[in-house]
């Protein structure tokens, strides 16, 4: 009935579109434009081309905001912008295989660069960047223009009446010639269509809420589904748990086995999570290496804790890529609705889409506070957390501005060579004089120094300025060696060795003249690529310092395989030289423990002369401590070491 059906109205429409298309004609209208079916398709192609076009241009864009603001909703963004131009650039109505791939792996890339730098893209990864977004807006142009020639190409213009009437009948017996082979296949073809049609939304559903290459809900996709099930517990009364997961050390395991291996990290990632994971619970990737897991508004605090071991768990076993094993950690932060939502007082009023943002911010303070406590860790959020990173922001700031403005000044503490008491060394120290707070001690900001984004800014500052002051001492007979404290975080940042080799090659500075000080705890916590950076710069002539000696737990033979030449033990141990103290023999071992492994042995924090007697009988080389001097300004140092001196000769003079 319905093929029937459907066989009668398209009789009575082709009916009355040839007698319609007639009476037209008998009007003499003067013109009529008619388009064929490629020129409809020329006009799609033309529309999406432009899309990613466009889409291509706004991405860069939100980057360079990114970039510039260091804002992340603009990064993600930027993020969703490339997405959408490769998705476009593969629909099928641009039917171009050459143009579809041009443009996709120039875009591909284009993202490749965004989840690797994030928001600090080096200056020759942005520059590639702007070029890869420029070559696709070319090809775009191109695409462009060939469509516009096709659409020219394919109008027809009828121009004159017994031309109009000749094609009507033409259409006529060809109308009557095909009629019923249209009418048989009319069924099919629509179904197929219609299949077609349902495919295609469902592909660009797909590239609109969910990640392609884990397949499972994106950033957009997961903000939807938070925002239902923060409409549903508030209309219902109820709660649930947000958990944010990063992958600690994804970065390193990106860079050493490139992105293919990333990828496959990710993959396997989601693996793992959806072996632990239940049903009821969602996860989805938030971006790069972050992932966010939402769960059921039914799961109590007991379940929950049972399901985020199950997570840490899966970890312990290593995770094979390229036929190499990794040992992958994941830092966890949670947050609970409605408990957690941030500015909000706990009761999850508010528009929906700002109860959405305040809670993953919660959970990503919770998780950024997991990275600080050492990775590997969970974290809760609270209202103090948020409180913590707040004022950090602030300090980086208030860094950043500091050394702009000039605000920060070195202080020298001089170190006394033991076999002469002659001031051979100082060690350079850090003061802020701030503008508001007057003069504030390194206790008080080097930590956020290092957790900031100046770190390897303030080391340069801090490198030039020494060098540049010892250029000034030396015009004025003054020689001292200097040695000032380095960052693992700041030998760890991308080409150090190169830019720090660069950097006192142009200040022809005299390495002889020049130690670094690392602490035991963070060079035992770094990786072998710090180590192996260190062991670069040893062999340039390099001289390093172990700070802090005793703090770190580190074994003998550990040490011995460190790049170090001098060891400097730190004051809690030296505290223990007092008469009739038994651990001062601990003193003496490390002392001796120094020498054997053929390094100069520096006690810093002396106070006594007890102390500095016990010192130097046990053989240690270099003394540094308020016995002699707390640290002083330029000019305080330089009085200091010319009375040393003079002291020091005319005691050499009277013994003679």
């Amino acid at each position: 009935m319905t093929n029937k059906r459907n066989l009668i109205i398209l009789a009575l429409l082709l009916v009355v579109a040839i007698y319609g298309y007639y009476q037209y004609n008998l009007q003499k209208i003067p013109q009529k434009i008619a388009q064929s079916q490629e020129s409809i398709f020329n006009v799609d192609s033309l529309r999406f081309t432009f899309k990613v076009s466009v889409l291509a241009q706004k991405g860069l864009n939100k980057y360079m905001e990114a970039s510039t603001t260091q804002n992340e909703d603009a990064y993600y963004d930027a993020i969703d912008y490339i997405h959408a131009a490769i998705a476009f650039s593969d629909i099928g109505y641009i039917n171009d295989p050459k143009f579809t791939e041009k443009t996709s792996t120039l875009l591909k890339q284009a993202s490749q660069i965004l989840e690797q730098y994030k928001l600090n893209p080096s200056k020759e990864a942005l520059d590639h960047f702007k070029e890869l977004i420029v070559q696709t807006s070319f090809i775009a142009e191109q695409k462009e223009q060939n469509n516009w020639k096709n659409i020219q190409k394919n109008y027809i213009n009828f121009t004159t009446q017994e031309y109009k009437l000749s094609q009507l009948y033409q259409a006529i017996t060809i109308a009557v010639s095909i009629f019923l082979l249209v009418v048989a296949w009319l069924s099919i073809v629509q179904q197929r269509l219609i299949r077609a049609n349902k495919n295609h939304q469902k592909q660009l559903q797909n590239l609109a809420y969910f990640d392609p290459l884990t397949q499972i809900p994106n950033r957009k996709n997961l903000e939807n589904i938070i925002d239902t099930k923060i409409k549903l517990c508030k209309r219902k009364n109820l709660s649930f748990y947000l958990a944010l997961i990063d992958l600690d050390n994804f970065k390193k395991i990106n860079d050493l086995l490139g992105h293919d291996a990333g990828d496959e990290l990710l993959q396997n990632s989601v693996k793992r999570f959806n072996a632990v994971l239940r049903k009821e619970d969602i996860i989805g990737r938030f971006g790069g290496d972050e992932f966010l897991v939402v769960f059921n508004e039914h799961t109590t605090q007991q379940e929950f804790l049972k399901v985020i071991n199950r997570v840490q768990a899966s970890y312990e076993k290593p995770m094979s890529i390229n036929e190499t094993e990794f040992y992958v950690t994941t830092s966890i932060g949670i947050a609970n609705y409605p408990k957690d939502i941030i500015n909000g007082n706990g009761n999850g009023n508010g528009n929906g889409n700002g109860n959405v943002q305040h809670l993953i911010k919660s959970a990503d303070i919770a998780m950024y506070q997991a990275k600080n406590l050492g990775k590997n860790q969970v974290s809760f959020y609270n209202h103090q957390l948020e409180a913590l990173i707040q004022f950090e922001h602030t300090m980086d700031k208030e860094i950043k501005r500091a050394l702009q403005n000039g605000e920060f000044e070195l202080y020298y503490q001089p170190q006394i060579r033991s076999q002469d008491m002659f001031v051979h060394s100082v060690e350079a120290l850090v003061r802020w004089n701030h503008p508001d707070k007057g003069l504030i001690m390194p206790g008080e900001f080097i930590e956020y120094i290092e957790k900031g984004l100046s770190t390897a800014e303030f080391g340069e500052w801090v490198i030039v300025t020494v060098v540049e002051q010892q250029k000034k001492w030396r015009m004025q007979g003054i020689d001292l060696n200097v040695s000032l404290n380095l960052s693992v975080k700041h030998i760890l940042s991308p080409n150090f060795f190169h830019k720090m080799t660069a950097l006192l090659s142009s200040l022809e500075a005299n390495l002889q003249h020049l130690a670094f000080e690392i602490t035991e705890y963070e060079l035992i916590s770094s990786d072998k690529d710090g180590i192996s950076t260190l062991e670069r710069l040893k062999h340039a002539g390099f001289k390093f310092h172990l700070d802090d000696f005793g703090t770190g737990y580190s074994s003998i033979s550990y040490l011995n395989q460190l790049p170090i030449d001098t060891i400097k033990i730190d004051k809690s141990f030296i505290d223990y030289i007092r008469p009739h103290e038994g651990k001062q023999g601990l003193v003496k071992a490390i002392i001796d423990l120094g020498s054997s492994l053929n390094k100069s042995i520096i006690a810093e924090g002396i106070e006594n002369e007890y102390q500095a007697s016990f010192l130097k009988e046990a053989g240690c080389h270099v003394f540094q401590g308020y016995l002699y001097s707390k640290p002083l300004p330029t000019k305080d140092l330089e009085a200091f070491y010319k009375n040393n001196h003079q002291a020091g000769v005319s005691s050499a003079e009277e013994t003679t």
